[in-house]
């Protein structure tokens, strides 16, 4: 049984339903084992919890942080809308 892990930043239902499809076809069609033998995981990550440049994010002045979240979160919303 091929298993799929997918880190990043929380995903909202509907991304996770695409990329999950998307994926197990894209290695069903290489591996040739049935969909339904394949599994996909999601593990998500509090924006508190990545770091880049070396530096964590939590290290960051509040208003830098503040601004990422900001975007994220309507990123995701617009996302959410499109549903």
């Amino acid at each position: 049984m091929p298993v799929i892990s997918i880190h990043s930043l929380e995903l909202v239902e509907e991304q996770k339903k695409r990329i999950a499809q998307k994926y197990t076809k894209i290695l069903s069609e290489e591996t040739l084992v049935p969909e339904e033998r394949i599994y996909v995981f999601f593990a998500g990550y509090d924006v508190e919890d990545i770091a880049a440049g070396g530096v964590l994010n939590s290290e960051l002045p509040d208003e830098v942080l503040k601004q990422f979240h900001t975007k994220y979160s309507e990123r995701l919303r617009e996302i959410e809308k499109k549903q």
